[in-house]
């Protein structure tokens, strides 16, 4: 048997109670068992000695234990009696599972857990608290994670925990702790739509303390779990916003906003923003009378503007991830609302007045004219530093500490992993900037002046999904390619964007990617399925007949070899007689349509040289169009756009 070890005991019980107590929970009638449970209560507070808790927890009689749990409901006994059996078998099990090492782990402690949600019907407030205490103990660990989840009825549980303070986060870590288990997928499956369900209709509530402690549970879970484990049903999701726009329209804390834009951002992935943003079943508006939607993007937008300033400043401190983070989820909500009202058939689907959508627009414009100008800052804090110093001769020497502290040059700050194209700010920025871009004109000739930026990404973007790179490393990288498809778009539109887009390699950088694609038969990669892929490859095409339109002949260097190029790797794709290989169809349109809007721009001598290619896309062009009039567009994805794509080939090439 192990030695105690005196250092680490407090007055310790005396030997004889101890085998005494022992003694009487090894006995065979519940009497005598019950005396033992009795006389353990004070010993507990008097041992530490990890040794002897194990003997005295090996001595219970676990079924009896079980017993005394269920006293509430099944007891002959009077009630406030089976009271107090069940708060004696509840505080001996909590006592436990806070002294013995690996309590989570201990398969004996852990399976009391449906003994313990069973008796918080029937138990006091201190009882219940007691309860999701020894409960929140056995989730931090996989065994009793597993045990929790696999009770039958979670009911009990689910009524009680916002009420106390561990109640949300026993089922947090509980969904948390199980998911690396042999069949903890299933698990957390299984339970989490009857979670999501009590507690969200839990949310709406005027205790703020209840209030919080759910939105932290949501904010968290929804950030932890893949969004493949969430329920397809929205009736939950709908229940949130249904808390949170009463929340949003009245007194809330600046934590409580936190946590909500977290919630929002997150359900925005998975769920349609209509369940948001849309007008049926809105609450009254709020105190100024304007509605939900006005007043919850004006808080991000505000948020983000305030923000900005200061923030490189704190590139460097242990606080920027978490501002980062949040920043980052203010971005998300504003890029799904951008895209929800682009989408919508008619503003009255919308709670916004003409008024209240003029006063956005000029918001979302001023607050992307500042998210250029952190970008711009970012990127050279990351890659170009500061004119007239070089990174190698940066010393320690050369910087005297200020306040006891030595000040380190922004761009020498090691941020998050990954550096600024991981940096979660970044590229929900980027991503809501792209489509802000090609919907609205007013920064498009603000935003050529990060057209490094743009081009930057890009590259990363290429190299990170055509090298070599294990299932780890692809997990860090984000390809900002059908993103910044929009953005550059919107910005060649200007010729200060045009003129940094070839001036930095825009086209061949393009061109190049299309090339791989169009080239290869397998065009997947890590982290894109080959049709995702040929997709991007066509709004890549489009990017570049922007370019050659807006663009003067003198503006476009090479004109007559571009064409070249694309004439040469022009083709008209295998379609199988029974469906179409649909995005291939697209793809070979679009390469036609690059190659024709090169022609027509070329000069007309340059043109009779190149009778030939051209030959080869007008003949090539016909055939497209005899299988898209033979098929009635039929394997061909997205039809109107490909036929007005291949009526547009026609015009250029004058076969129309």
């Amino acid at each position: 048997m192990a030695e105690s070890n005196p250092a680490q005991q407090g007055p310790s019980a005396d030997s004889q109670t101890l085998s005494q107590c022992i003694s009487y929970l090894q006995a065979k009638d519940d009497t005598a068992r019950f005396v033992g449970l009795a006389m353990l209560v004070p010993v507990l507070k008097n041992v530490t000695d990890t040794a002897i808790l194990g003997k005295l927890w090996e001595a219970m009689n676990y079924k009896f234990l079980d017993r005394l749990l269920k006293s509430g409901k099944s007891s002959k006994a009077p009630p406030a009696q089976a009271k107090d059996m069940v708060e004696l078998a509840v505080n001996i099990v909590h006592a436990f599972s806070i002294l013995l090492p690996g309590a989570s782990e201990n398969p004996s402690l852990t399976q009391r857990t449906p003994g313990l949600i069973a008796a918080l019907t029937s138990s006091s407030t201190d009882t219940v608290s007691t309860i999701l205490e020894t409960l929140a103990v056995f989730a931090t660990g996989g065994n009793g994670a597993e045990a929790l989840l696999q009770t039958e009825n979670l009911q009990p549980l689910l009524d009680v925990a916002p009420n106390y303070e561990h109640g949300p986060d026993t089922m947090l870590y509980a969904c948390i702790n199980v998911l690396g288990r042999e069949g903890g997928v299933e698990l957390v499956s299984r339970a989490l739509p009857n979670i999501l369900d009590a507690f969200s209709k839990a949310l709406i509530t005027d205790d703020k303390a209840t209030r919080l402690r759910l939105l932290s549970f949501f904010s968290d879970i929804l950030s932890r779990l893949p969004s493949s484990l969430l329920p397809q049903s929205t009736e939950w999701v709908s229940n949130i916003y249904k808390g949170i726009r009463a929340i949003i329209t009245t007194t809330h804390s600046e934590q409580d906003r936190i946590y909500i834009t977290i919630i929002c951002s997150s359900l925005l992935h998975t769920y349609p923003p209509s369940l948001l943003f849309q007008t049926s079943g809105a609450p009254p508006p709020t105190r100024s009378g304007k509605s939900f939607t006005f007043f919850f993007i004006r808080l991000l937008l505000i948020d983000i503007r305030a923000t900005f300033p200061a923030l490189l400043e704190q590139l460097s401190s242990p606080s920027y991830p978490i501002i980062s983070q949040r920043l980052s989820a203010d971005f998300d909500i504003i890029a799904a609302f951008i895209g929800y009202l682009v989408l919508l058939d008619s503003l009255e689907q919308v709670e916004l007045d003409p008024e209240s959508l003029l006063t956005l627009r000029k918001e979302i414009g001023e607050t992307f004219s500042l998210t250029i100008e952190f970008l711009r800052d970012r990127w050279d804090a990351e890659f170009a530093g500061a004119a007239g110093y070089e990174m190698e001769e940066i010393s320690d020497d050369h910087h005297p500490p200020r306040d006891g502290r030595t000040l380190d040059l922004t761009w020498q700050a090691k941020d998050v992993e990954g550096g600024a194209p991981r940096d979660p700010l970044v590229i929900s920025a980027v991503r809501s900037l792209s489509l802000w871009l090609r919907e609205d004109e007013s920064l498009r000739k603000e935003a050529g002046g990060i057209m490094d930026l743009f081009l930057g990404l890009w590259r990363i973007s290429v190299e990170d999904h055509t090298r070599g790179k294990s299932q780890q490393q692809h997990q860090l990288t984000i390809d900002y390619r059908l993103w910044l498809v929009g953005a550059l778009e919107g910005t060649i539109a200007e010729k200060n964007g045009r003129e940094a887009f070839q001036n930095q390699g825009g086209w061949d950088l393009l061109w190049n990617d299309i090339k791989r694609t169009y080239t290869h038969t397998n065009a997947s990669t890590a982290h894109m399925d080959a049709d995702e892929a040929v997709r991007l490859a066509v709004e890549e095409i489009r990017v570049l007949v922007e370019f050659i339109r807006e663009a003067s002949f003198m503006e476009i260097s090479h004109l007559d070899n571009k064409f070249l190029e694309a004439a040469r790797i022009a083709r008209v794709s295998d379609v199988p007689a029974a469906g179409g290989v649909t995005p291939w169809v697209t793809l070979d349109i679009a390469v036609l349509q690059l190659a024709a809007a090169c022609l027509r721009k070329i000069p007309r001598d340059s043109r009779v040289q190149r009778g030939p290619e051209a030959e080869k896309v007008r003949t090539l062009t016909r055939r497209l169009g005899a299988y898209v009039q033979g098929n009635g567009g039929a394997g061909v994805e997205n039809q109107e756009e490909a036929v007005y794509m291949l009526a547009e080939v026609m015009d250029d090439l004058g076969l129309v």
